[in-house]
């Protein structure tokens, strides 16, 4: 991919999902933002399954939703293939990183599915803090998946600007 792009106001207004695409030879980018205020960063540390065990030729699932979004942030989706669990029980995440509204809530959900249908689905919810940890599970009934998420504060547009330019 050999294109630029510059963020702008025109991105989305607040509370309000934008997206946006750009091609390149090989692959196409597609870039969906939202102008949130007053947020703290979430990241998905781990996901293990503490009890039981994820069945061999289930797909699985991983996503999380915000408080005022009303959009699927996909963490992880096995597609068509089982879902990969490590000999630890530690599930990998294609990604970890969402933004939550202080006055917000955080919920993660794991779903798993058979070959034709959902075979079970599991949420668990995390109240933002300014830092530190919240550990969370979720029973999905032949297992139990514990989360850890680590919170950080996101920077103001304030401080985001450079002094001098």
């Amino acid at each position: 991919m050999a294109r630029l792009f510059a963020y702008g106001h025109g991105f989305g207004q607040s509370g309000h999902l934008a997206r946006r695409c750009w091609e390149g030879n090989f692959c196409t980018l597609e870039i969906t933002s939202v102008l949130l205020c007053s947020t703290v960063a979430a990241t998905i540390i781990s996901a293990d399954i503490i009890k039981g065990s994820w069945p061999d030729d289930s797909r699985g699932r991983v996503v999380s939703r915000t408080a005022g979004i009303d959009e699927d942030f996909v963490l992880l989706d096995s597609g068509d293939g089982p879902m990969h669990v490590d000999a630890d029980g530690h599930i990998n995440l294609q990604r970890g990183v969402v933004c939550v509204r202080r006055a917000g809530m955080l919920t993660v959900f794991m779903e798993a599915y058979s070959k034709d249908k959902m075979a079970a689905a599991a949420h668990v919810e995390f109240r933002p803090k300014d830092s530190l940890t919240s550990i969370g599970t979720c029973n999905l009934g032949f297992c139990t998946v514990m989360f850890m998420v680590g919170w950080s504060l996101a920077a103001t547009k304030f401080e985001l600007k450079y002094v001098g330019n």
